[in-house]
């Protein structure tokens, strides 16, 4: 069993590192000076609406981290490493006509990995994690265990996503969910792998309307809440194996995640809700060669990768969840 401040201290700097300031969005543009755009969402009959405008990601200045225990005592950490954070923007897709829709382009939900799944020879690919270029993570990746087993559980999950009637251009919306309630989730670290060859990650947020930090704040509105709120830190573009705690693997490209509750009157996160969304664009069509195959067609895989994973035990101590489950993204390109 951890101490309560010593994953505090970890969390917040972790959080620091992926939010820093005086970085660059994919485009080269300062994300400091980004122009605030319409939030669009869909409601459940299709139907868009352009709401407020969006509210970039925190981002923080290279200062050093400081957090307090319990007893007071006051701990400087090392300084921040300032890391890409770029803005949230609605999707566009393109028309036949060449007009741009601004409008999710999926409803994704998360579905379990099929047992009877089998990889189809392939050629190598950019980012594949096997030499002889099968798909990247076609088996999963280990998970965190506690030091002493425990009841605590969290399942998290890839949205399952139908892209078989998309075209170079177009983009759609992938979520990583966080599936069960109850789950005391008072920290974790989620690394989400691009497949390079056929997606370019184009915008990641934390904060819109249908997240599950949104979800937590309104019932504080309502005032019936029943779980502690939370941040979560996000980086869009991280290279595998660099930084100064270095994550994933060596040449691989991640979207990064990092989660710490900010309240705590309800032994961590209680809700469940998705924890990022990424709008990604097509850059390429991948051929079944490229893809897995099950009983839904042929897939490309979004692989997750848990980090840390802890929960909440009073009064103020956090433990890895001792049971953790993770099942893959999917994008579906044939049938």
């Amino acid at each position: 069993m951890k101490r309560f401040a010593g994953y505090t201290a970890a969390m917040l700097a972790l959080a620091l590192v992926l939010t820093a300031a005086g970085c660059k969005k994919p485009d080269g543009k300062d994300a400091s000076a980004s122009t605030p755009v319409p939030i669009v969402t869909a409601s459940p009959d299709g139907e868009v609406t352009q709401g407020p405008t969006a509210t970039p990601e925190p981002v923080f200045s290279d200062v050093p981290v400081v957090t307090r225990s319990p007893d007071g005592d006051v701990t400087e950490g090392p300084t921040a490493t300032p890391t890409a954070a770029p803005t949230e923007i609605p999707a566009e897709t393109g028309s036949q006509g060449g007009e741009a829709t601004h409008a999710p382009t999926n409803t994704p939900t998360a579905a379990p990995t099929s047992a009877a799944e089998t990889p189809k020879p392939a050629t190598p690919t950019p980012g594949s994690a096997d030499p002889t270029g099968t798909p990247a993570a076609t088996h999963q990746a280990p998970v965190p265990t506690p030091e002493t087993p425990n009841d605590h559980a969290a399942v998290y999950a890839g949205a399952v996503v139908d892209c078989s009637s998309m075209h170079v251009g177009d983009s759609f919306y992938w979520t990583l969910d966080l599936v069960n309630e109850g789950s005391c989730l008072f920290a974790g670290t989620w690394l989400i792998e691009h497949p390079v060859a056929f997606l370019t990650p184009a915008a990641i947020s934390s904060t819109w309307s249908g997240g599950l930090l949104s979800a937590i704040n309104a019932t504080y509105e309502d005032e019936a809440p029943y779980s502690d709120t939370a941040q979560i830190a996000v980086n869009l573009l991280y290279e595998g194996g660099t930084g100064s705690d270095p994550m994933g693997e060596a040449g691989h490209s991640y979207a990064v995640a990092a989660l710490y509750i900010t309240s705590f009157d309800y032994c961590g996160v209680q809700m469940a809700g998705s924890l990022v969304r990424i709008r990604y664009e097509i850059a390429a069509i991948p051929g079944e060669a490229d893809m897995l195959h099950d009983g839904n067609g042929w897939y490309l895989p979004v692989p997750i990768t848990v980090v840390t994973s802890a929960a909440m035990e009073p009064p103020l101590n956090a433990v890895t969840h001792g049971s953790i489950t993770v099942t893959d993204g999917k994008l579906y390109f044939k049938h």
